[in-house]
């Protein structure tokens, strides 16, 4: 059993997140066998009630032209958020600690479906609707996603790996950290081509 992990922290609303998307995949799959990697959700905008008005949209916007443009990550900029749509980002979070929970071996497959639906797709993942049809995608019962998603046990969960976030000095999403026994190391914070922070985890080893 290795004594070596990976904590990535992200939030699948995270545009940047997005753009990171390949380069945590491609981690995942070369380093699984001698560094498994553990997914917490960041809650970026988590519990946000404001109505997006104009500025806040042309403002995430741009950010989406950026990322798209660092990272090559397909984004839809037709931008069809529905009237009134609010940035919470806890749904979202709360959803993938869900999938977590019922199936913890595809929750990074699960958390990128959750990115290309709301990124690529327009998808209002917000929504219990959306996000449990894309469980039942992964082979998760809609109806035991559903229940699951609103228990207190999820939605403490949930916050749980908040908390582990703001206790890990983590204060911007992608970030990667390396845990050796009791030691940590931070990996990348923020969007980093895969070149870049392969020398760091090698450095790391």
């Amino acid at each position: 059993m290795t004594d070596k992990q990976f904590l990535y922290f992200a939030d699948p609303m995270c545009s940047w997140c997005w753009g990171f998307s390949p380069v945590i995949h491609r981690i995942a799959s070369i380093y699984s066998a001698s560094t498994p990697l553990r997914l917490h959700l960041g809650g970026l905008r988590a519990g946000n009630t404001k109505v997006m008005d104009r500025e806040q949209r042309m403002y995430i916007l741009n950010h989406w032209f950026n990322v798209n443009e660092a990272s090559g990550q397909p984004f839809n900029f037709s931008f069809q958020m529905p009237e009134g749509f609010i940035y919470d980002t806890e749904p979202a979070c709360r959803a993938v600690k869900t999938f977590q929970a019922l199936n913890h071996k595809q929750d990074l497959d699960y958390f990128s479906a959750v990115q290309h639906a709301f990124y690529v797709e327009n998808k209002d993942v917000t929504k219990i609707d959306v996000l449990s049809k894309l469980a039942a995608k992964h082979g998760i019962s809609k109806d035991a996603f559903a229940n699951l998603f609103v228990s207190e046990n999820i939605k403490q969960r949930t916050h749980d790996d908040f908390a582990l976030s703001g206790r890990m000095g983590v204060n911007g999403f992608p970030t990667l950290i390396g845990r050796k026994a009791d030691q940590y190391a931070y990996i990348c914070q923020g969007f980093q081509l895969f070149s870049q922070v392969e020398k760091t985890i090698e450095a790391w080893f």
